[in-house]
């Protein structure tokens, strides 16, 4: 058993076995359509354990500096994974894990972090040992977009398309505002983070709304869309929803999701999706109240 920096030798097995194993323990980012967009490089510091003869990997370790992450002190996790049809899988474990904390404190970051289905209780509990700490809970939510709910807003409000080159910096303002408390989600997220999701393969094209009061924005409603690993389609993101400080308590946010939901429905989703974090009850609440099903709980594990 050898670990080695990736290169470009190993690029392609690389990202197969990502793509293959990365749903063992967090599928975020390494589906196929991820991969695709992997670059190599400082940016994605990765390390393979491989046998002996350098035939197969064995492990691999793999983290994510984007400038969202780095703003906030921290890495994400593409990959941690082992192997376990390895008899030394807990050692290549180790190794990634020194791989990490060396990353860390090159990189001068606070910690890493990845998300665990809830149900792999031993490996979580193994995880623990390598010195990872929970940090939050979190759930993956859906519902299909049959029987959608119509939505209703008081006379005096109205929405408004968003409009690319003109809305960004109203759009941000609420976000970064209705979010600043919500660990994971606190640090604000930048124009240029912003103006490349508007462009990216995730925007959808008229699913973000922004809702007024008369002449103020007070509240924001974003349908994306993203990988359904099951099927191999596309399926409908809804997410972020805000809503300003003092416009909140009046069903505002039920009434922009349900407008999330309506647009799914327009665009020809069957099904959309949505994450939430458990201490974020009263979204939970609502969410469950619209029909949504947990689908799948999740512990946001961090490591320093």
């Amino acid at each position: 058993m050898k670990s080695l920096i990736l290169n470009e030798d190993w690029f392609e097995k690389f990202t197969n076995y990502a793509i293959r194993h990365g749903k063992a323990h967090d599928e975020s980012f390494t589906s196929k359509n991820d991969m695709e967009r992997f670059v190599l490089g400082g940016k994605n510091p990765t390390l393979l354990i491989v046998d002996d003869e350098e035939q197969e990997i064995l492990g691999a370790a793999s983290l994510i500096y984007h400038s969202y992450f780095l703003r906030g002190n921290r890495s994400r996790l593409r990959l941690f994974h082992c192997l376990k049809d390895n008899p030394d899988w807990k050692q290549a474990y180790e190794t990634l894990t020194a791989f990490v904390k060396e990353e860390l404190v090159q990189a001068q970051l606070d910690h890493a972090f990845l998300f665990m289905p809830l149900k792999e209780k031993e490996t979580i509990k193994f995880f623990e040992s390598l010195d990872f700490q929970v940090e939050r809970y979190t759930l993956y939510m859906e519902r299909s977009t049959q029987n959608v709910k119509p939505f209703t807003f008081p006379q005096k409000m109205h929405l408004k398309d968003f409009s690319i080159g003109k809305d960004e910096t109203t759009w941000l303002e609420i976000r970064n505002k209705a979010f600043s408390n919500l660990t994971g989600n606190d640090t604000p997220l930048s124009l240029e983070e912003f103006t490349k999701f508007i462009s990216g393969s995730d925007y959808v094209d008229g699913g973000m709304k922004i809702l007024y009061d008369e002449d103020q924005p007070v509240g924001i409603i974003c349908l994306s869309e993203s990988d359904d690993e099951e099927t191999g389609n596309r399926i409908g993101t809804i997410g972020p929803i805000a809503v300003k400080e003092g416009y909140r308590h009046q069903k505002l946010g039920r009434n922009l999701l349900r407008t999330g939901l309506a647009i799914a429905k327009e665009k020809g989703f069957s099904k959309v999706g949505l994450s939430v974090d458990t201490q974020n009850i009263n979204a939970k609440t609502l969410y469950t109240d619209e029909g949504f099903q947990e689908m799948l709980s999740l512990v946001c594990l961090r490591i320093k």
